[in-house]
């Protein structure tokens, strides 16, 4: 890039939202959202983890799914992860949740964000 384009680039990061500087700032850190959100979402359920299903806090490491680790209830032998139960378990996308959130935060429309 050429100090002239990089001169324009710069002179329109001020007119930038807080979404889209949030943005730019991952972008330009390699930070991965998706792996972001799977630790905030890992982290939330603390050291006191039981099973969704039974209540069992008898409960082991079980490999990764889609970024989340997942477990096993050893009393009732289902698989599950932090996300089971919730309503978010079955979303997509986890890499747009932070700026959907930001944006849920800031009173945004639909349109807007979208």
């Amino acid at each position: 890039m050429d100090r002239e384009a990089f001169g324009l680039l710069l002179g329109q990061v001020s007119v930038l939202d807080d979404v889209q500087r949030e943005t730019l700032c991952r972008v330009l850190s390699d930070q991965d959202p998706g792996a972001e959100v799977a630790a905030l979402v890992d982290g939330a359920g603390g050291q006191s983890r039981s099973c969704p299903r039974c209540r069992s806090d008898r409960i082991g490491a079980w490999g990764q799914a889609h970024g989340l680790p997942r477990y096993r209830c050893k009393a009732c032998l289902r698989t599950f992860n932090a996300l089971t139960g919730t309503s978010l378990a079955r979303l997509r996308h986890k890499d747009r949740w932070l700026g959907f959130a930001a944006a849920l935060a800031q009173a945004t429309s639909i349109r807007k964000t979208a």
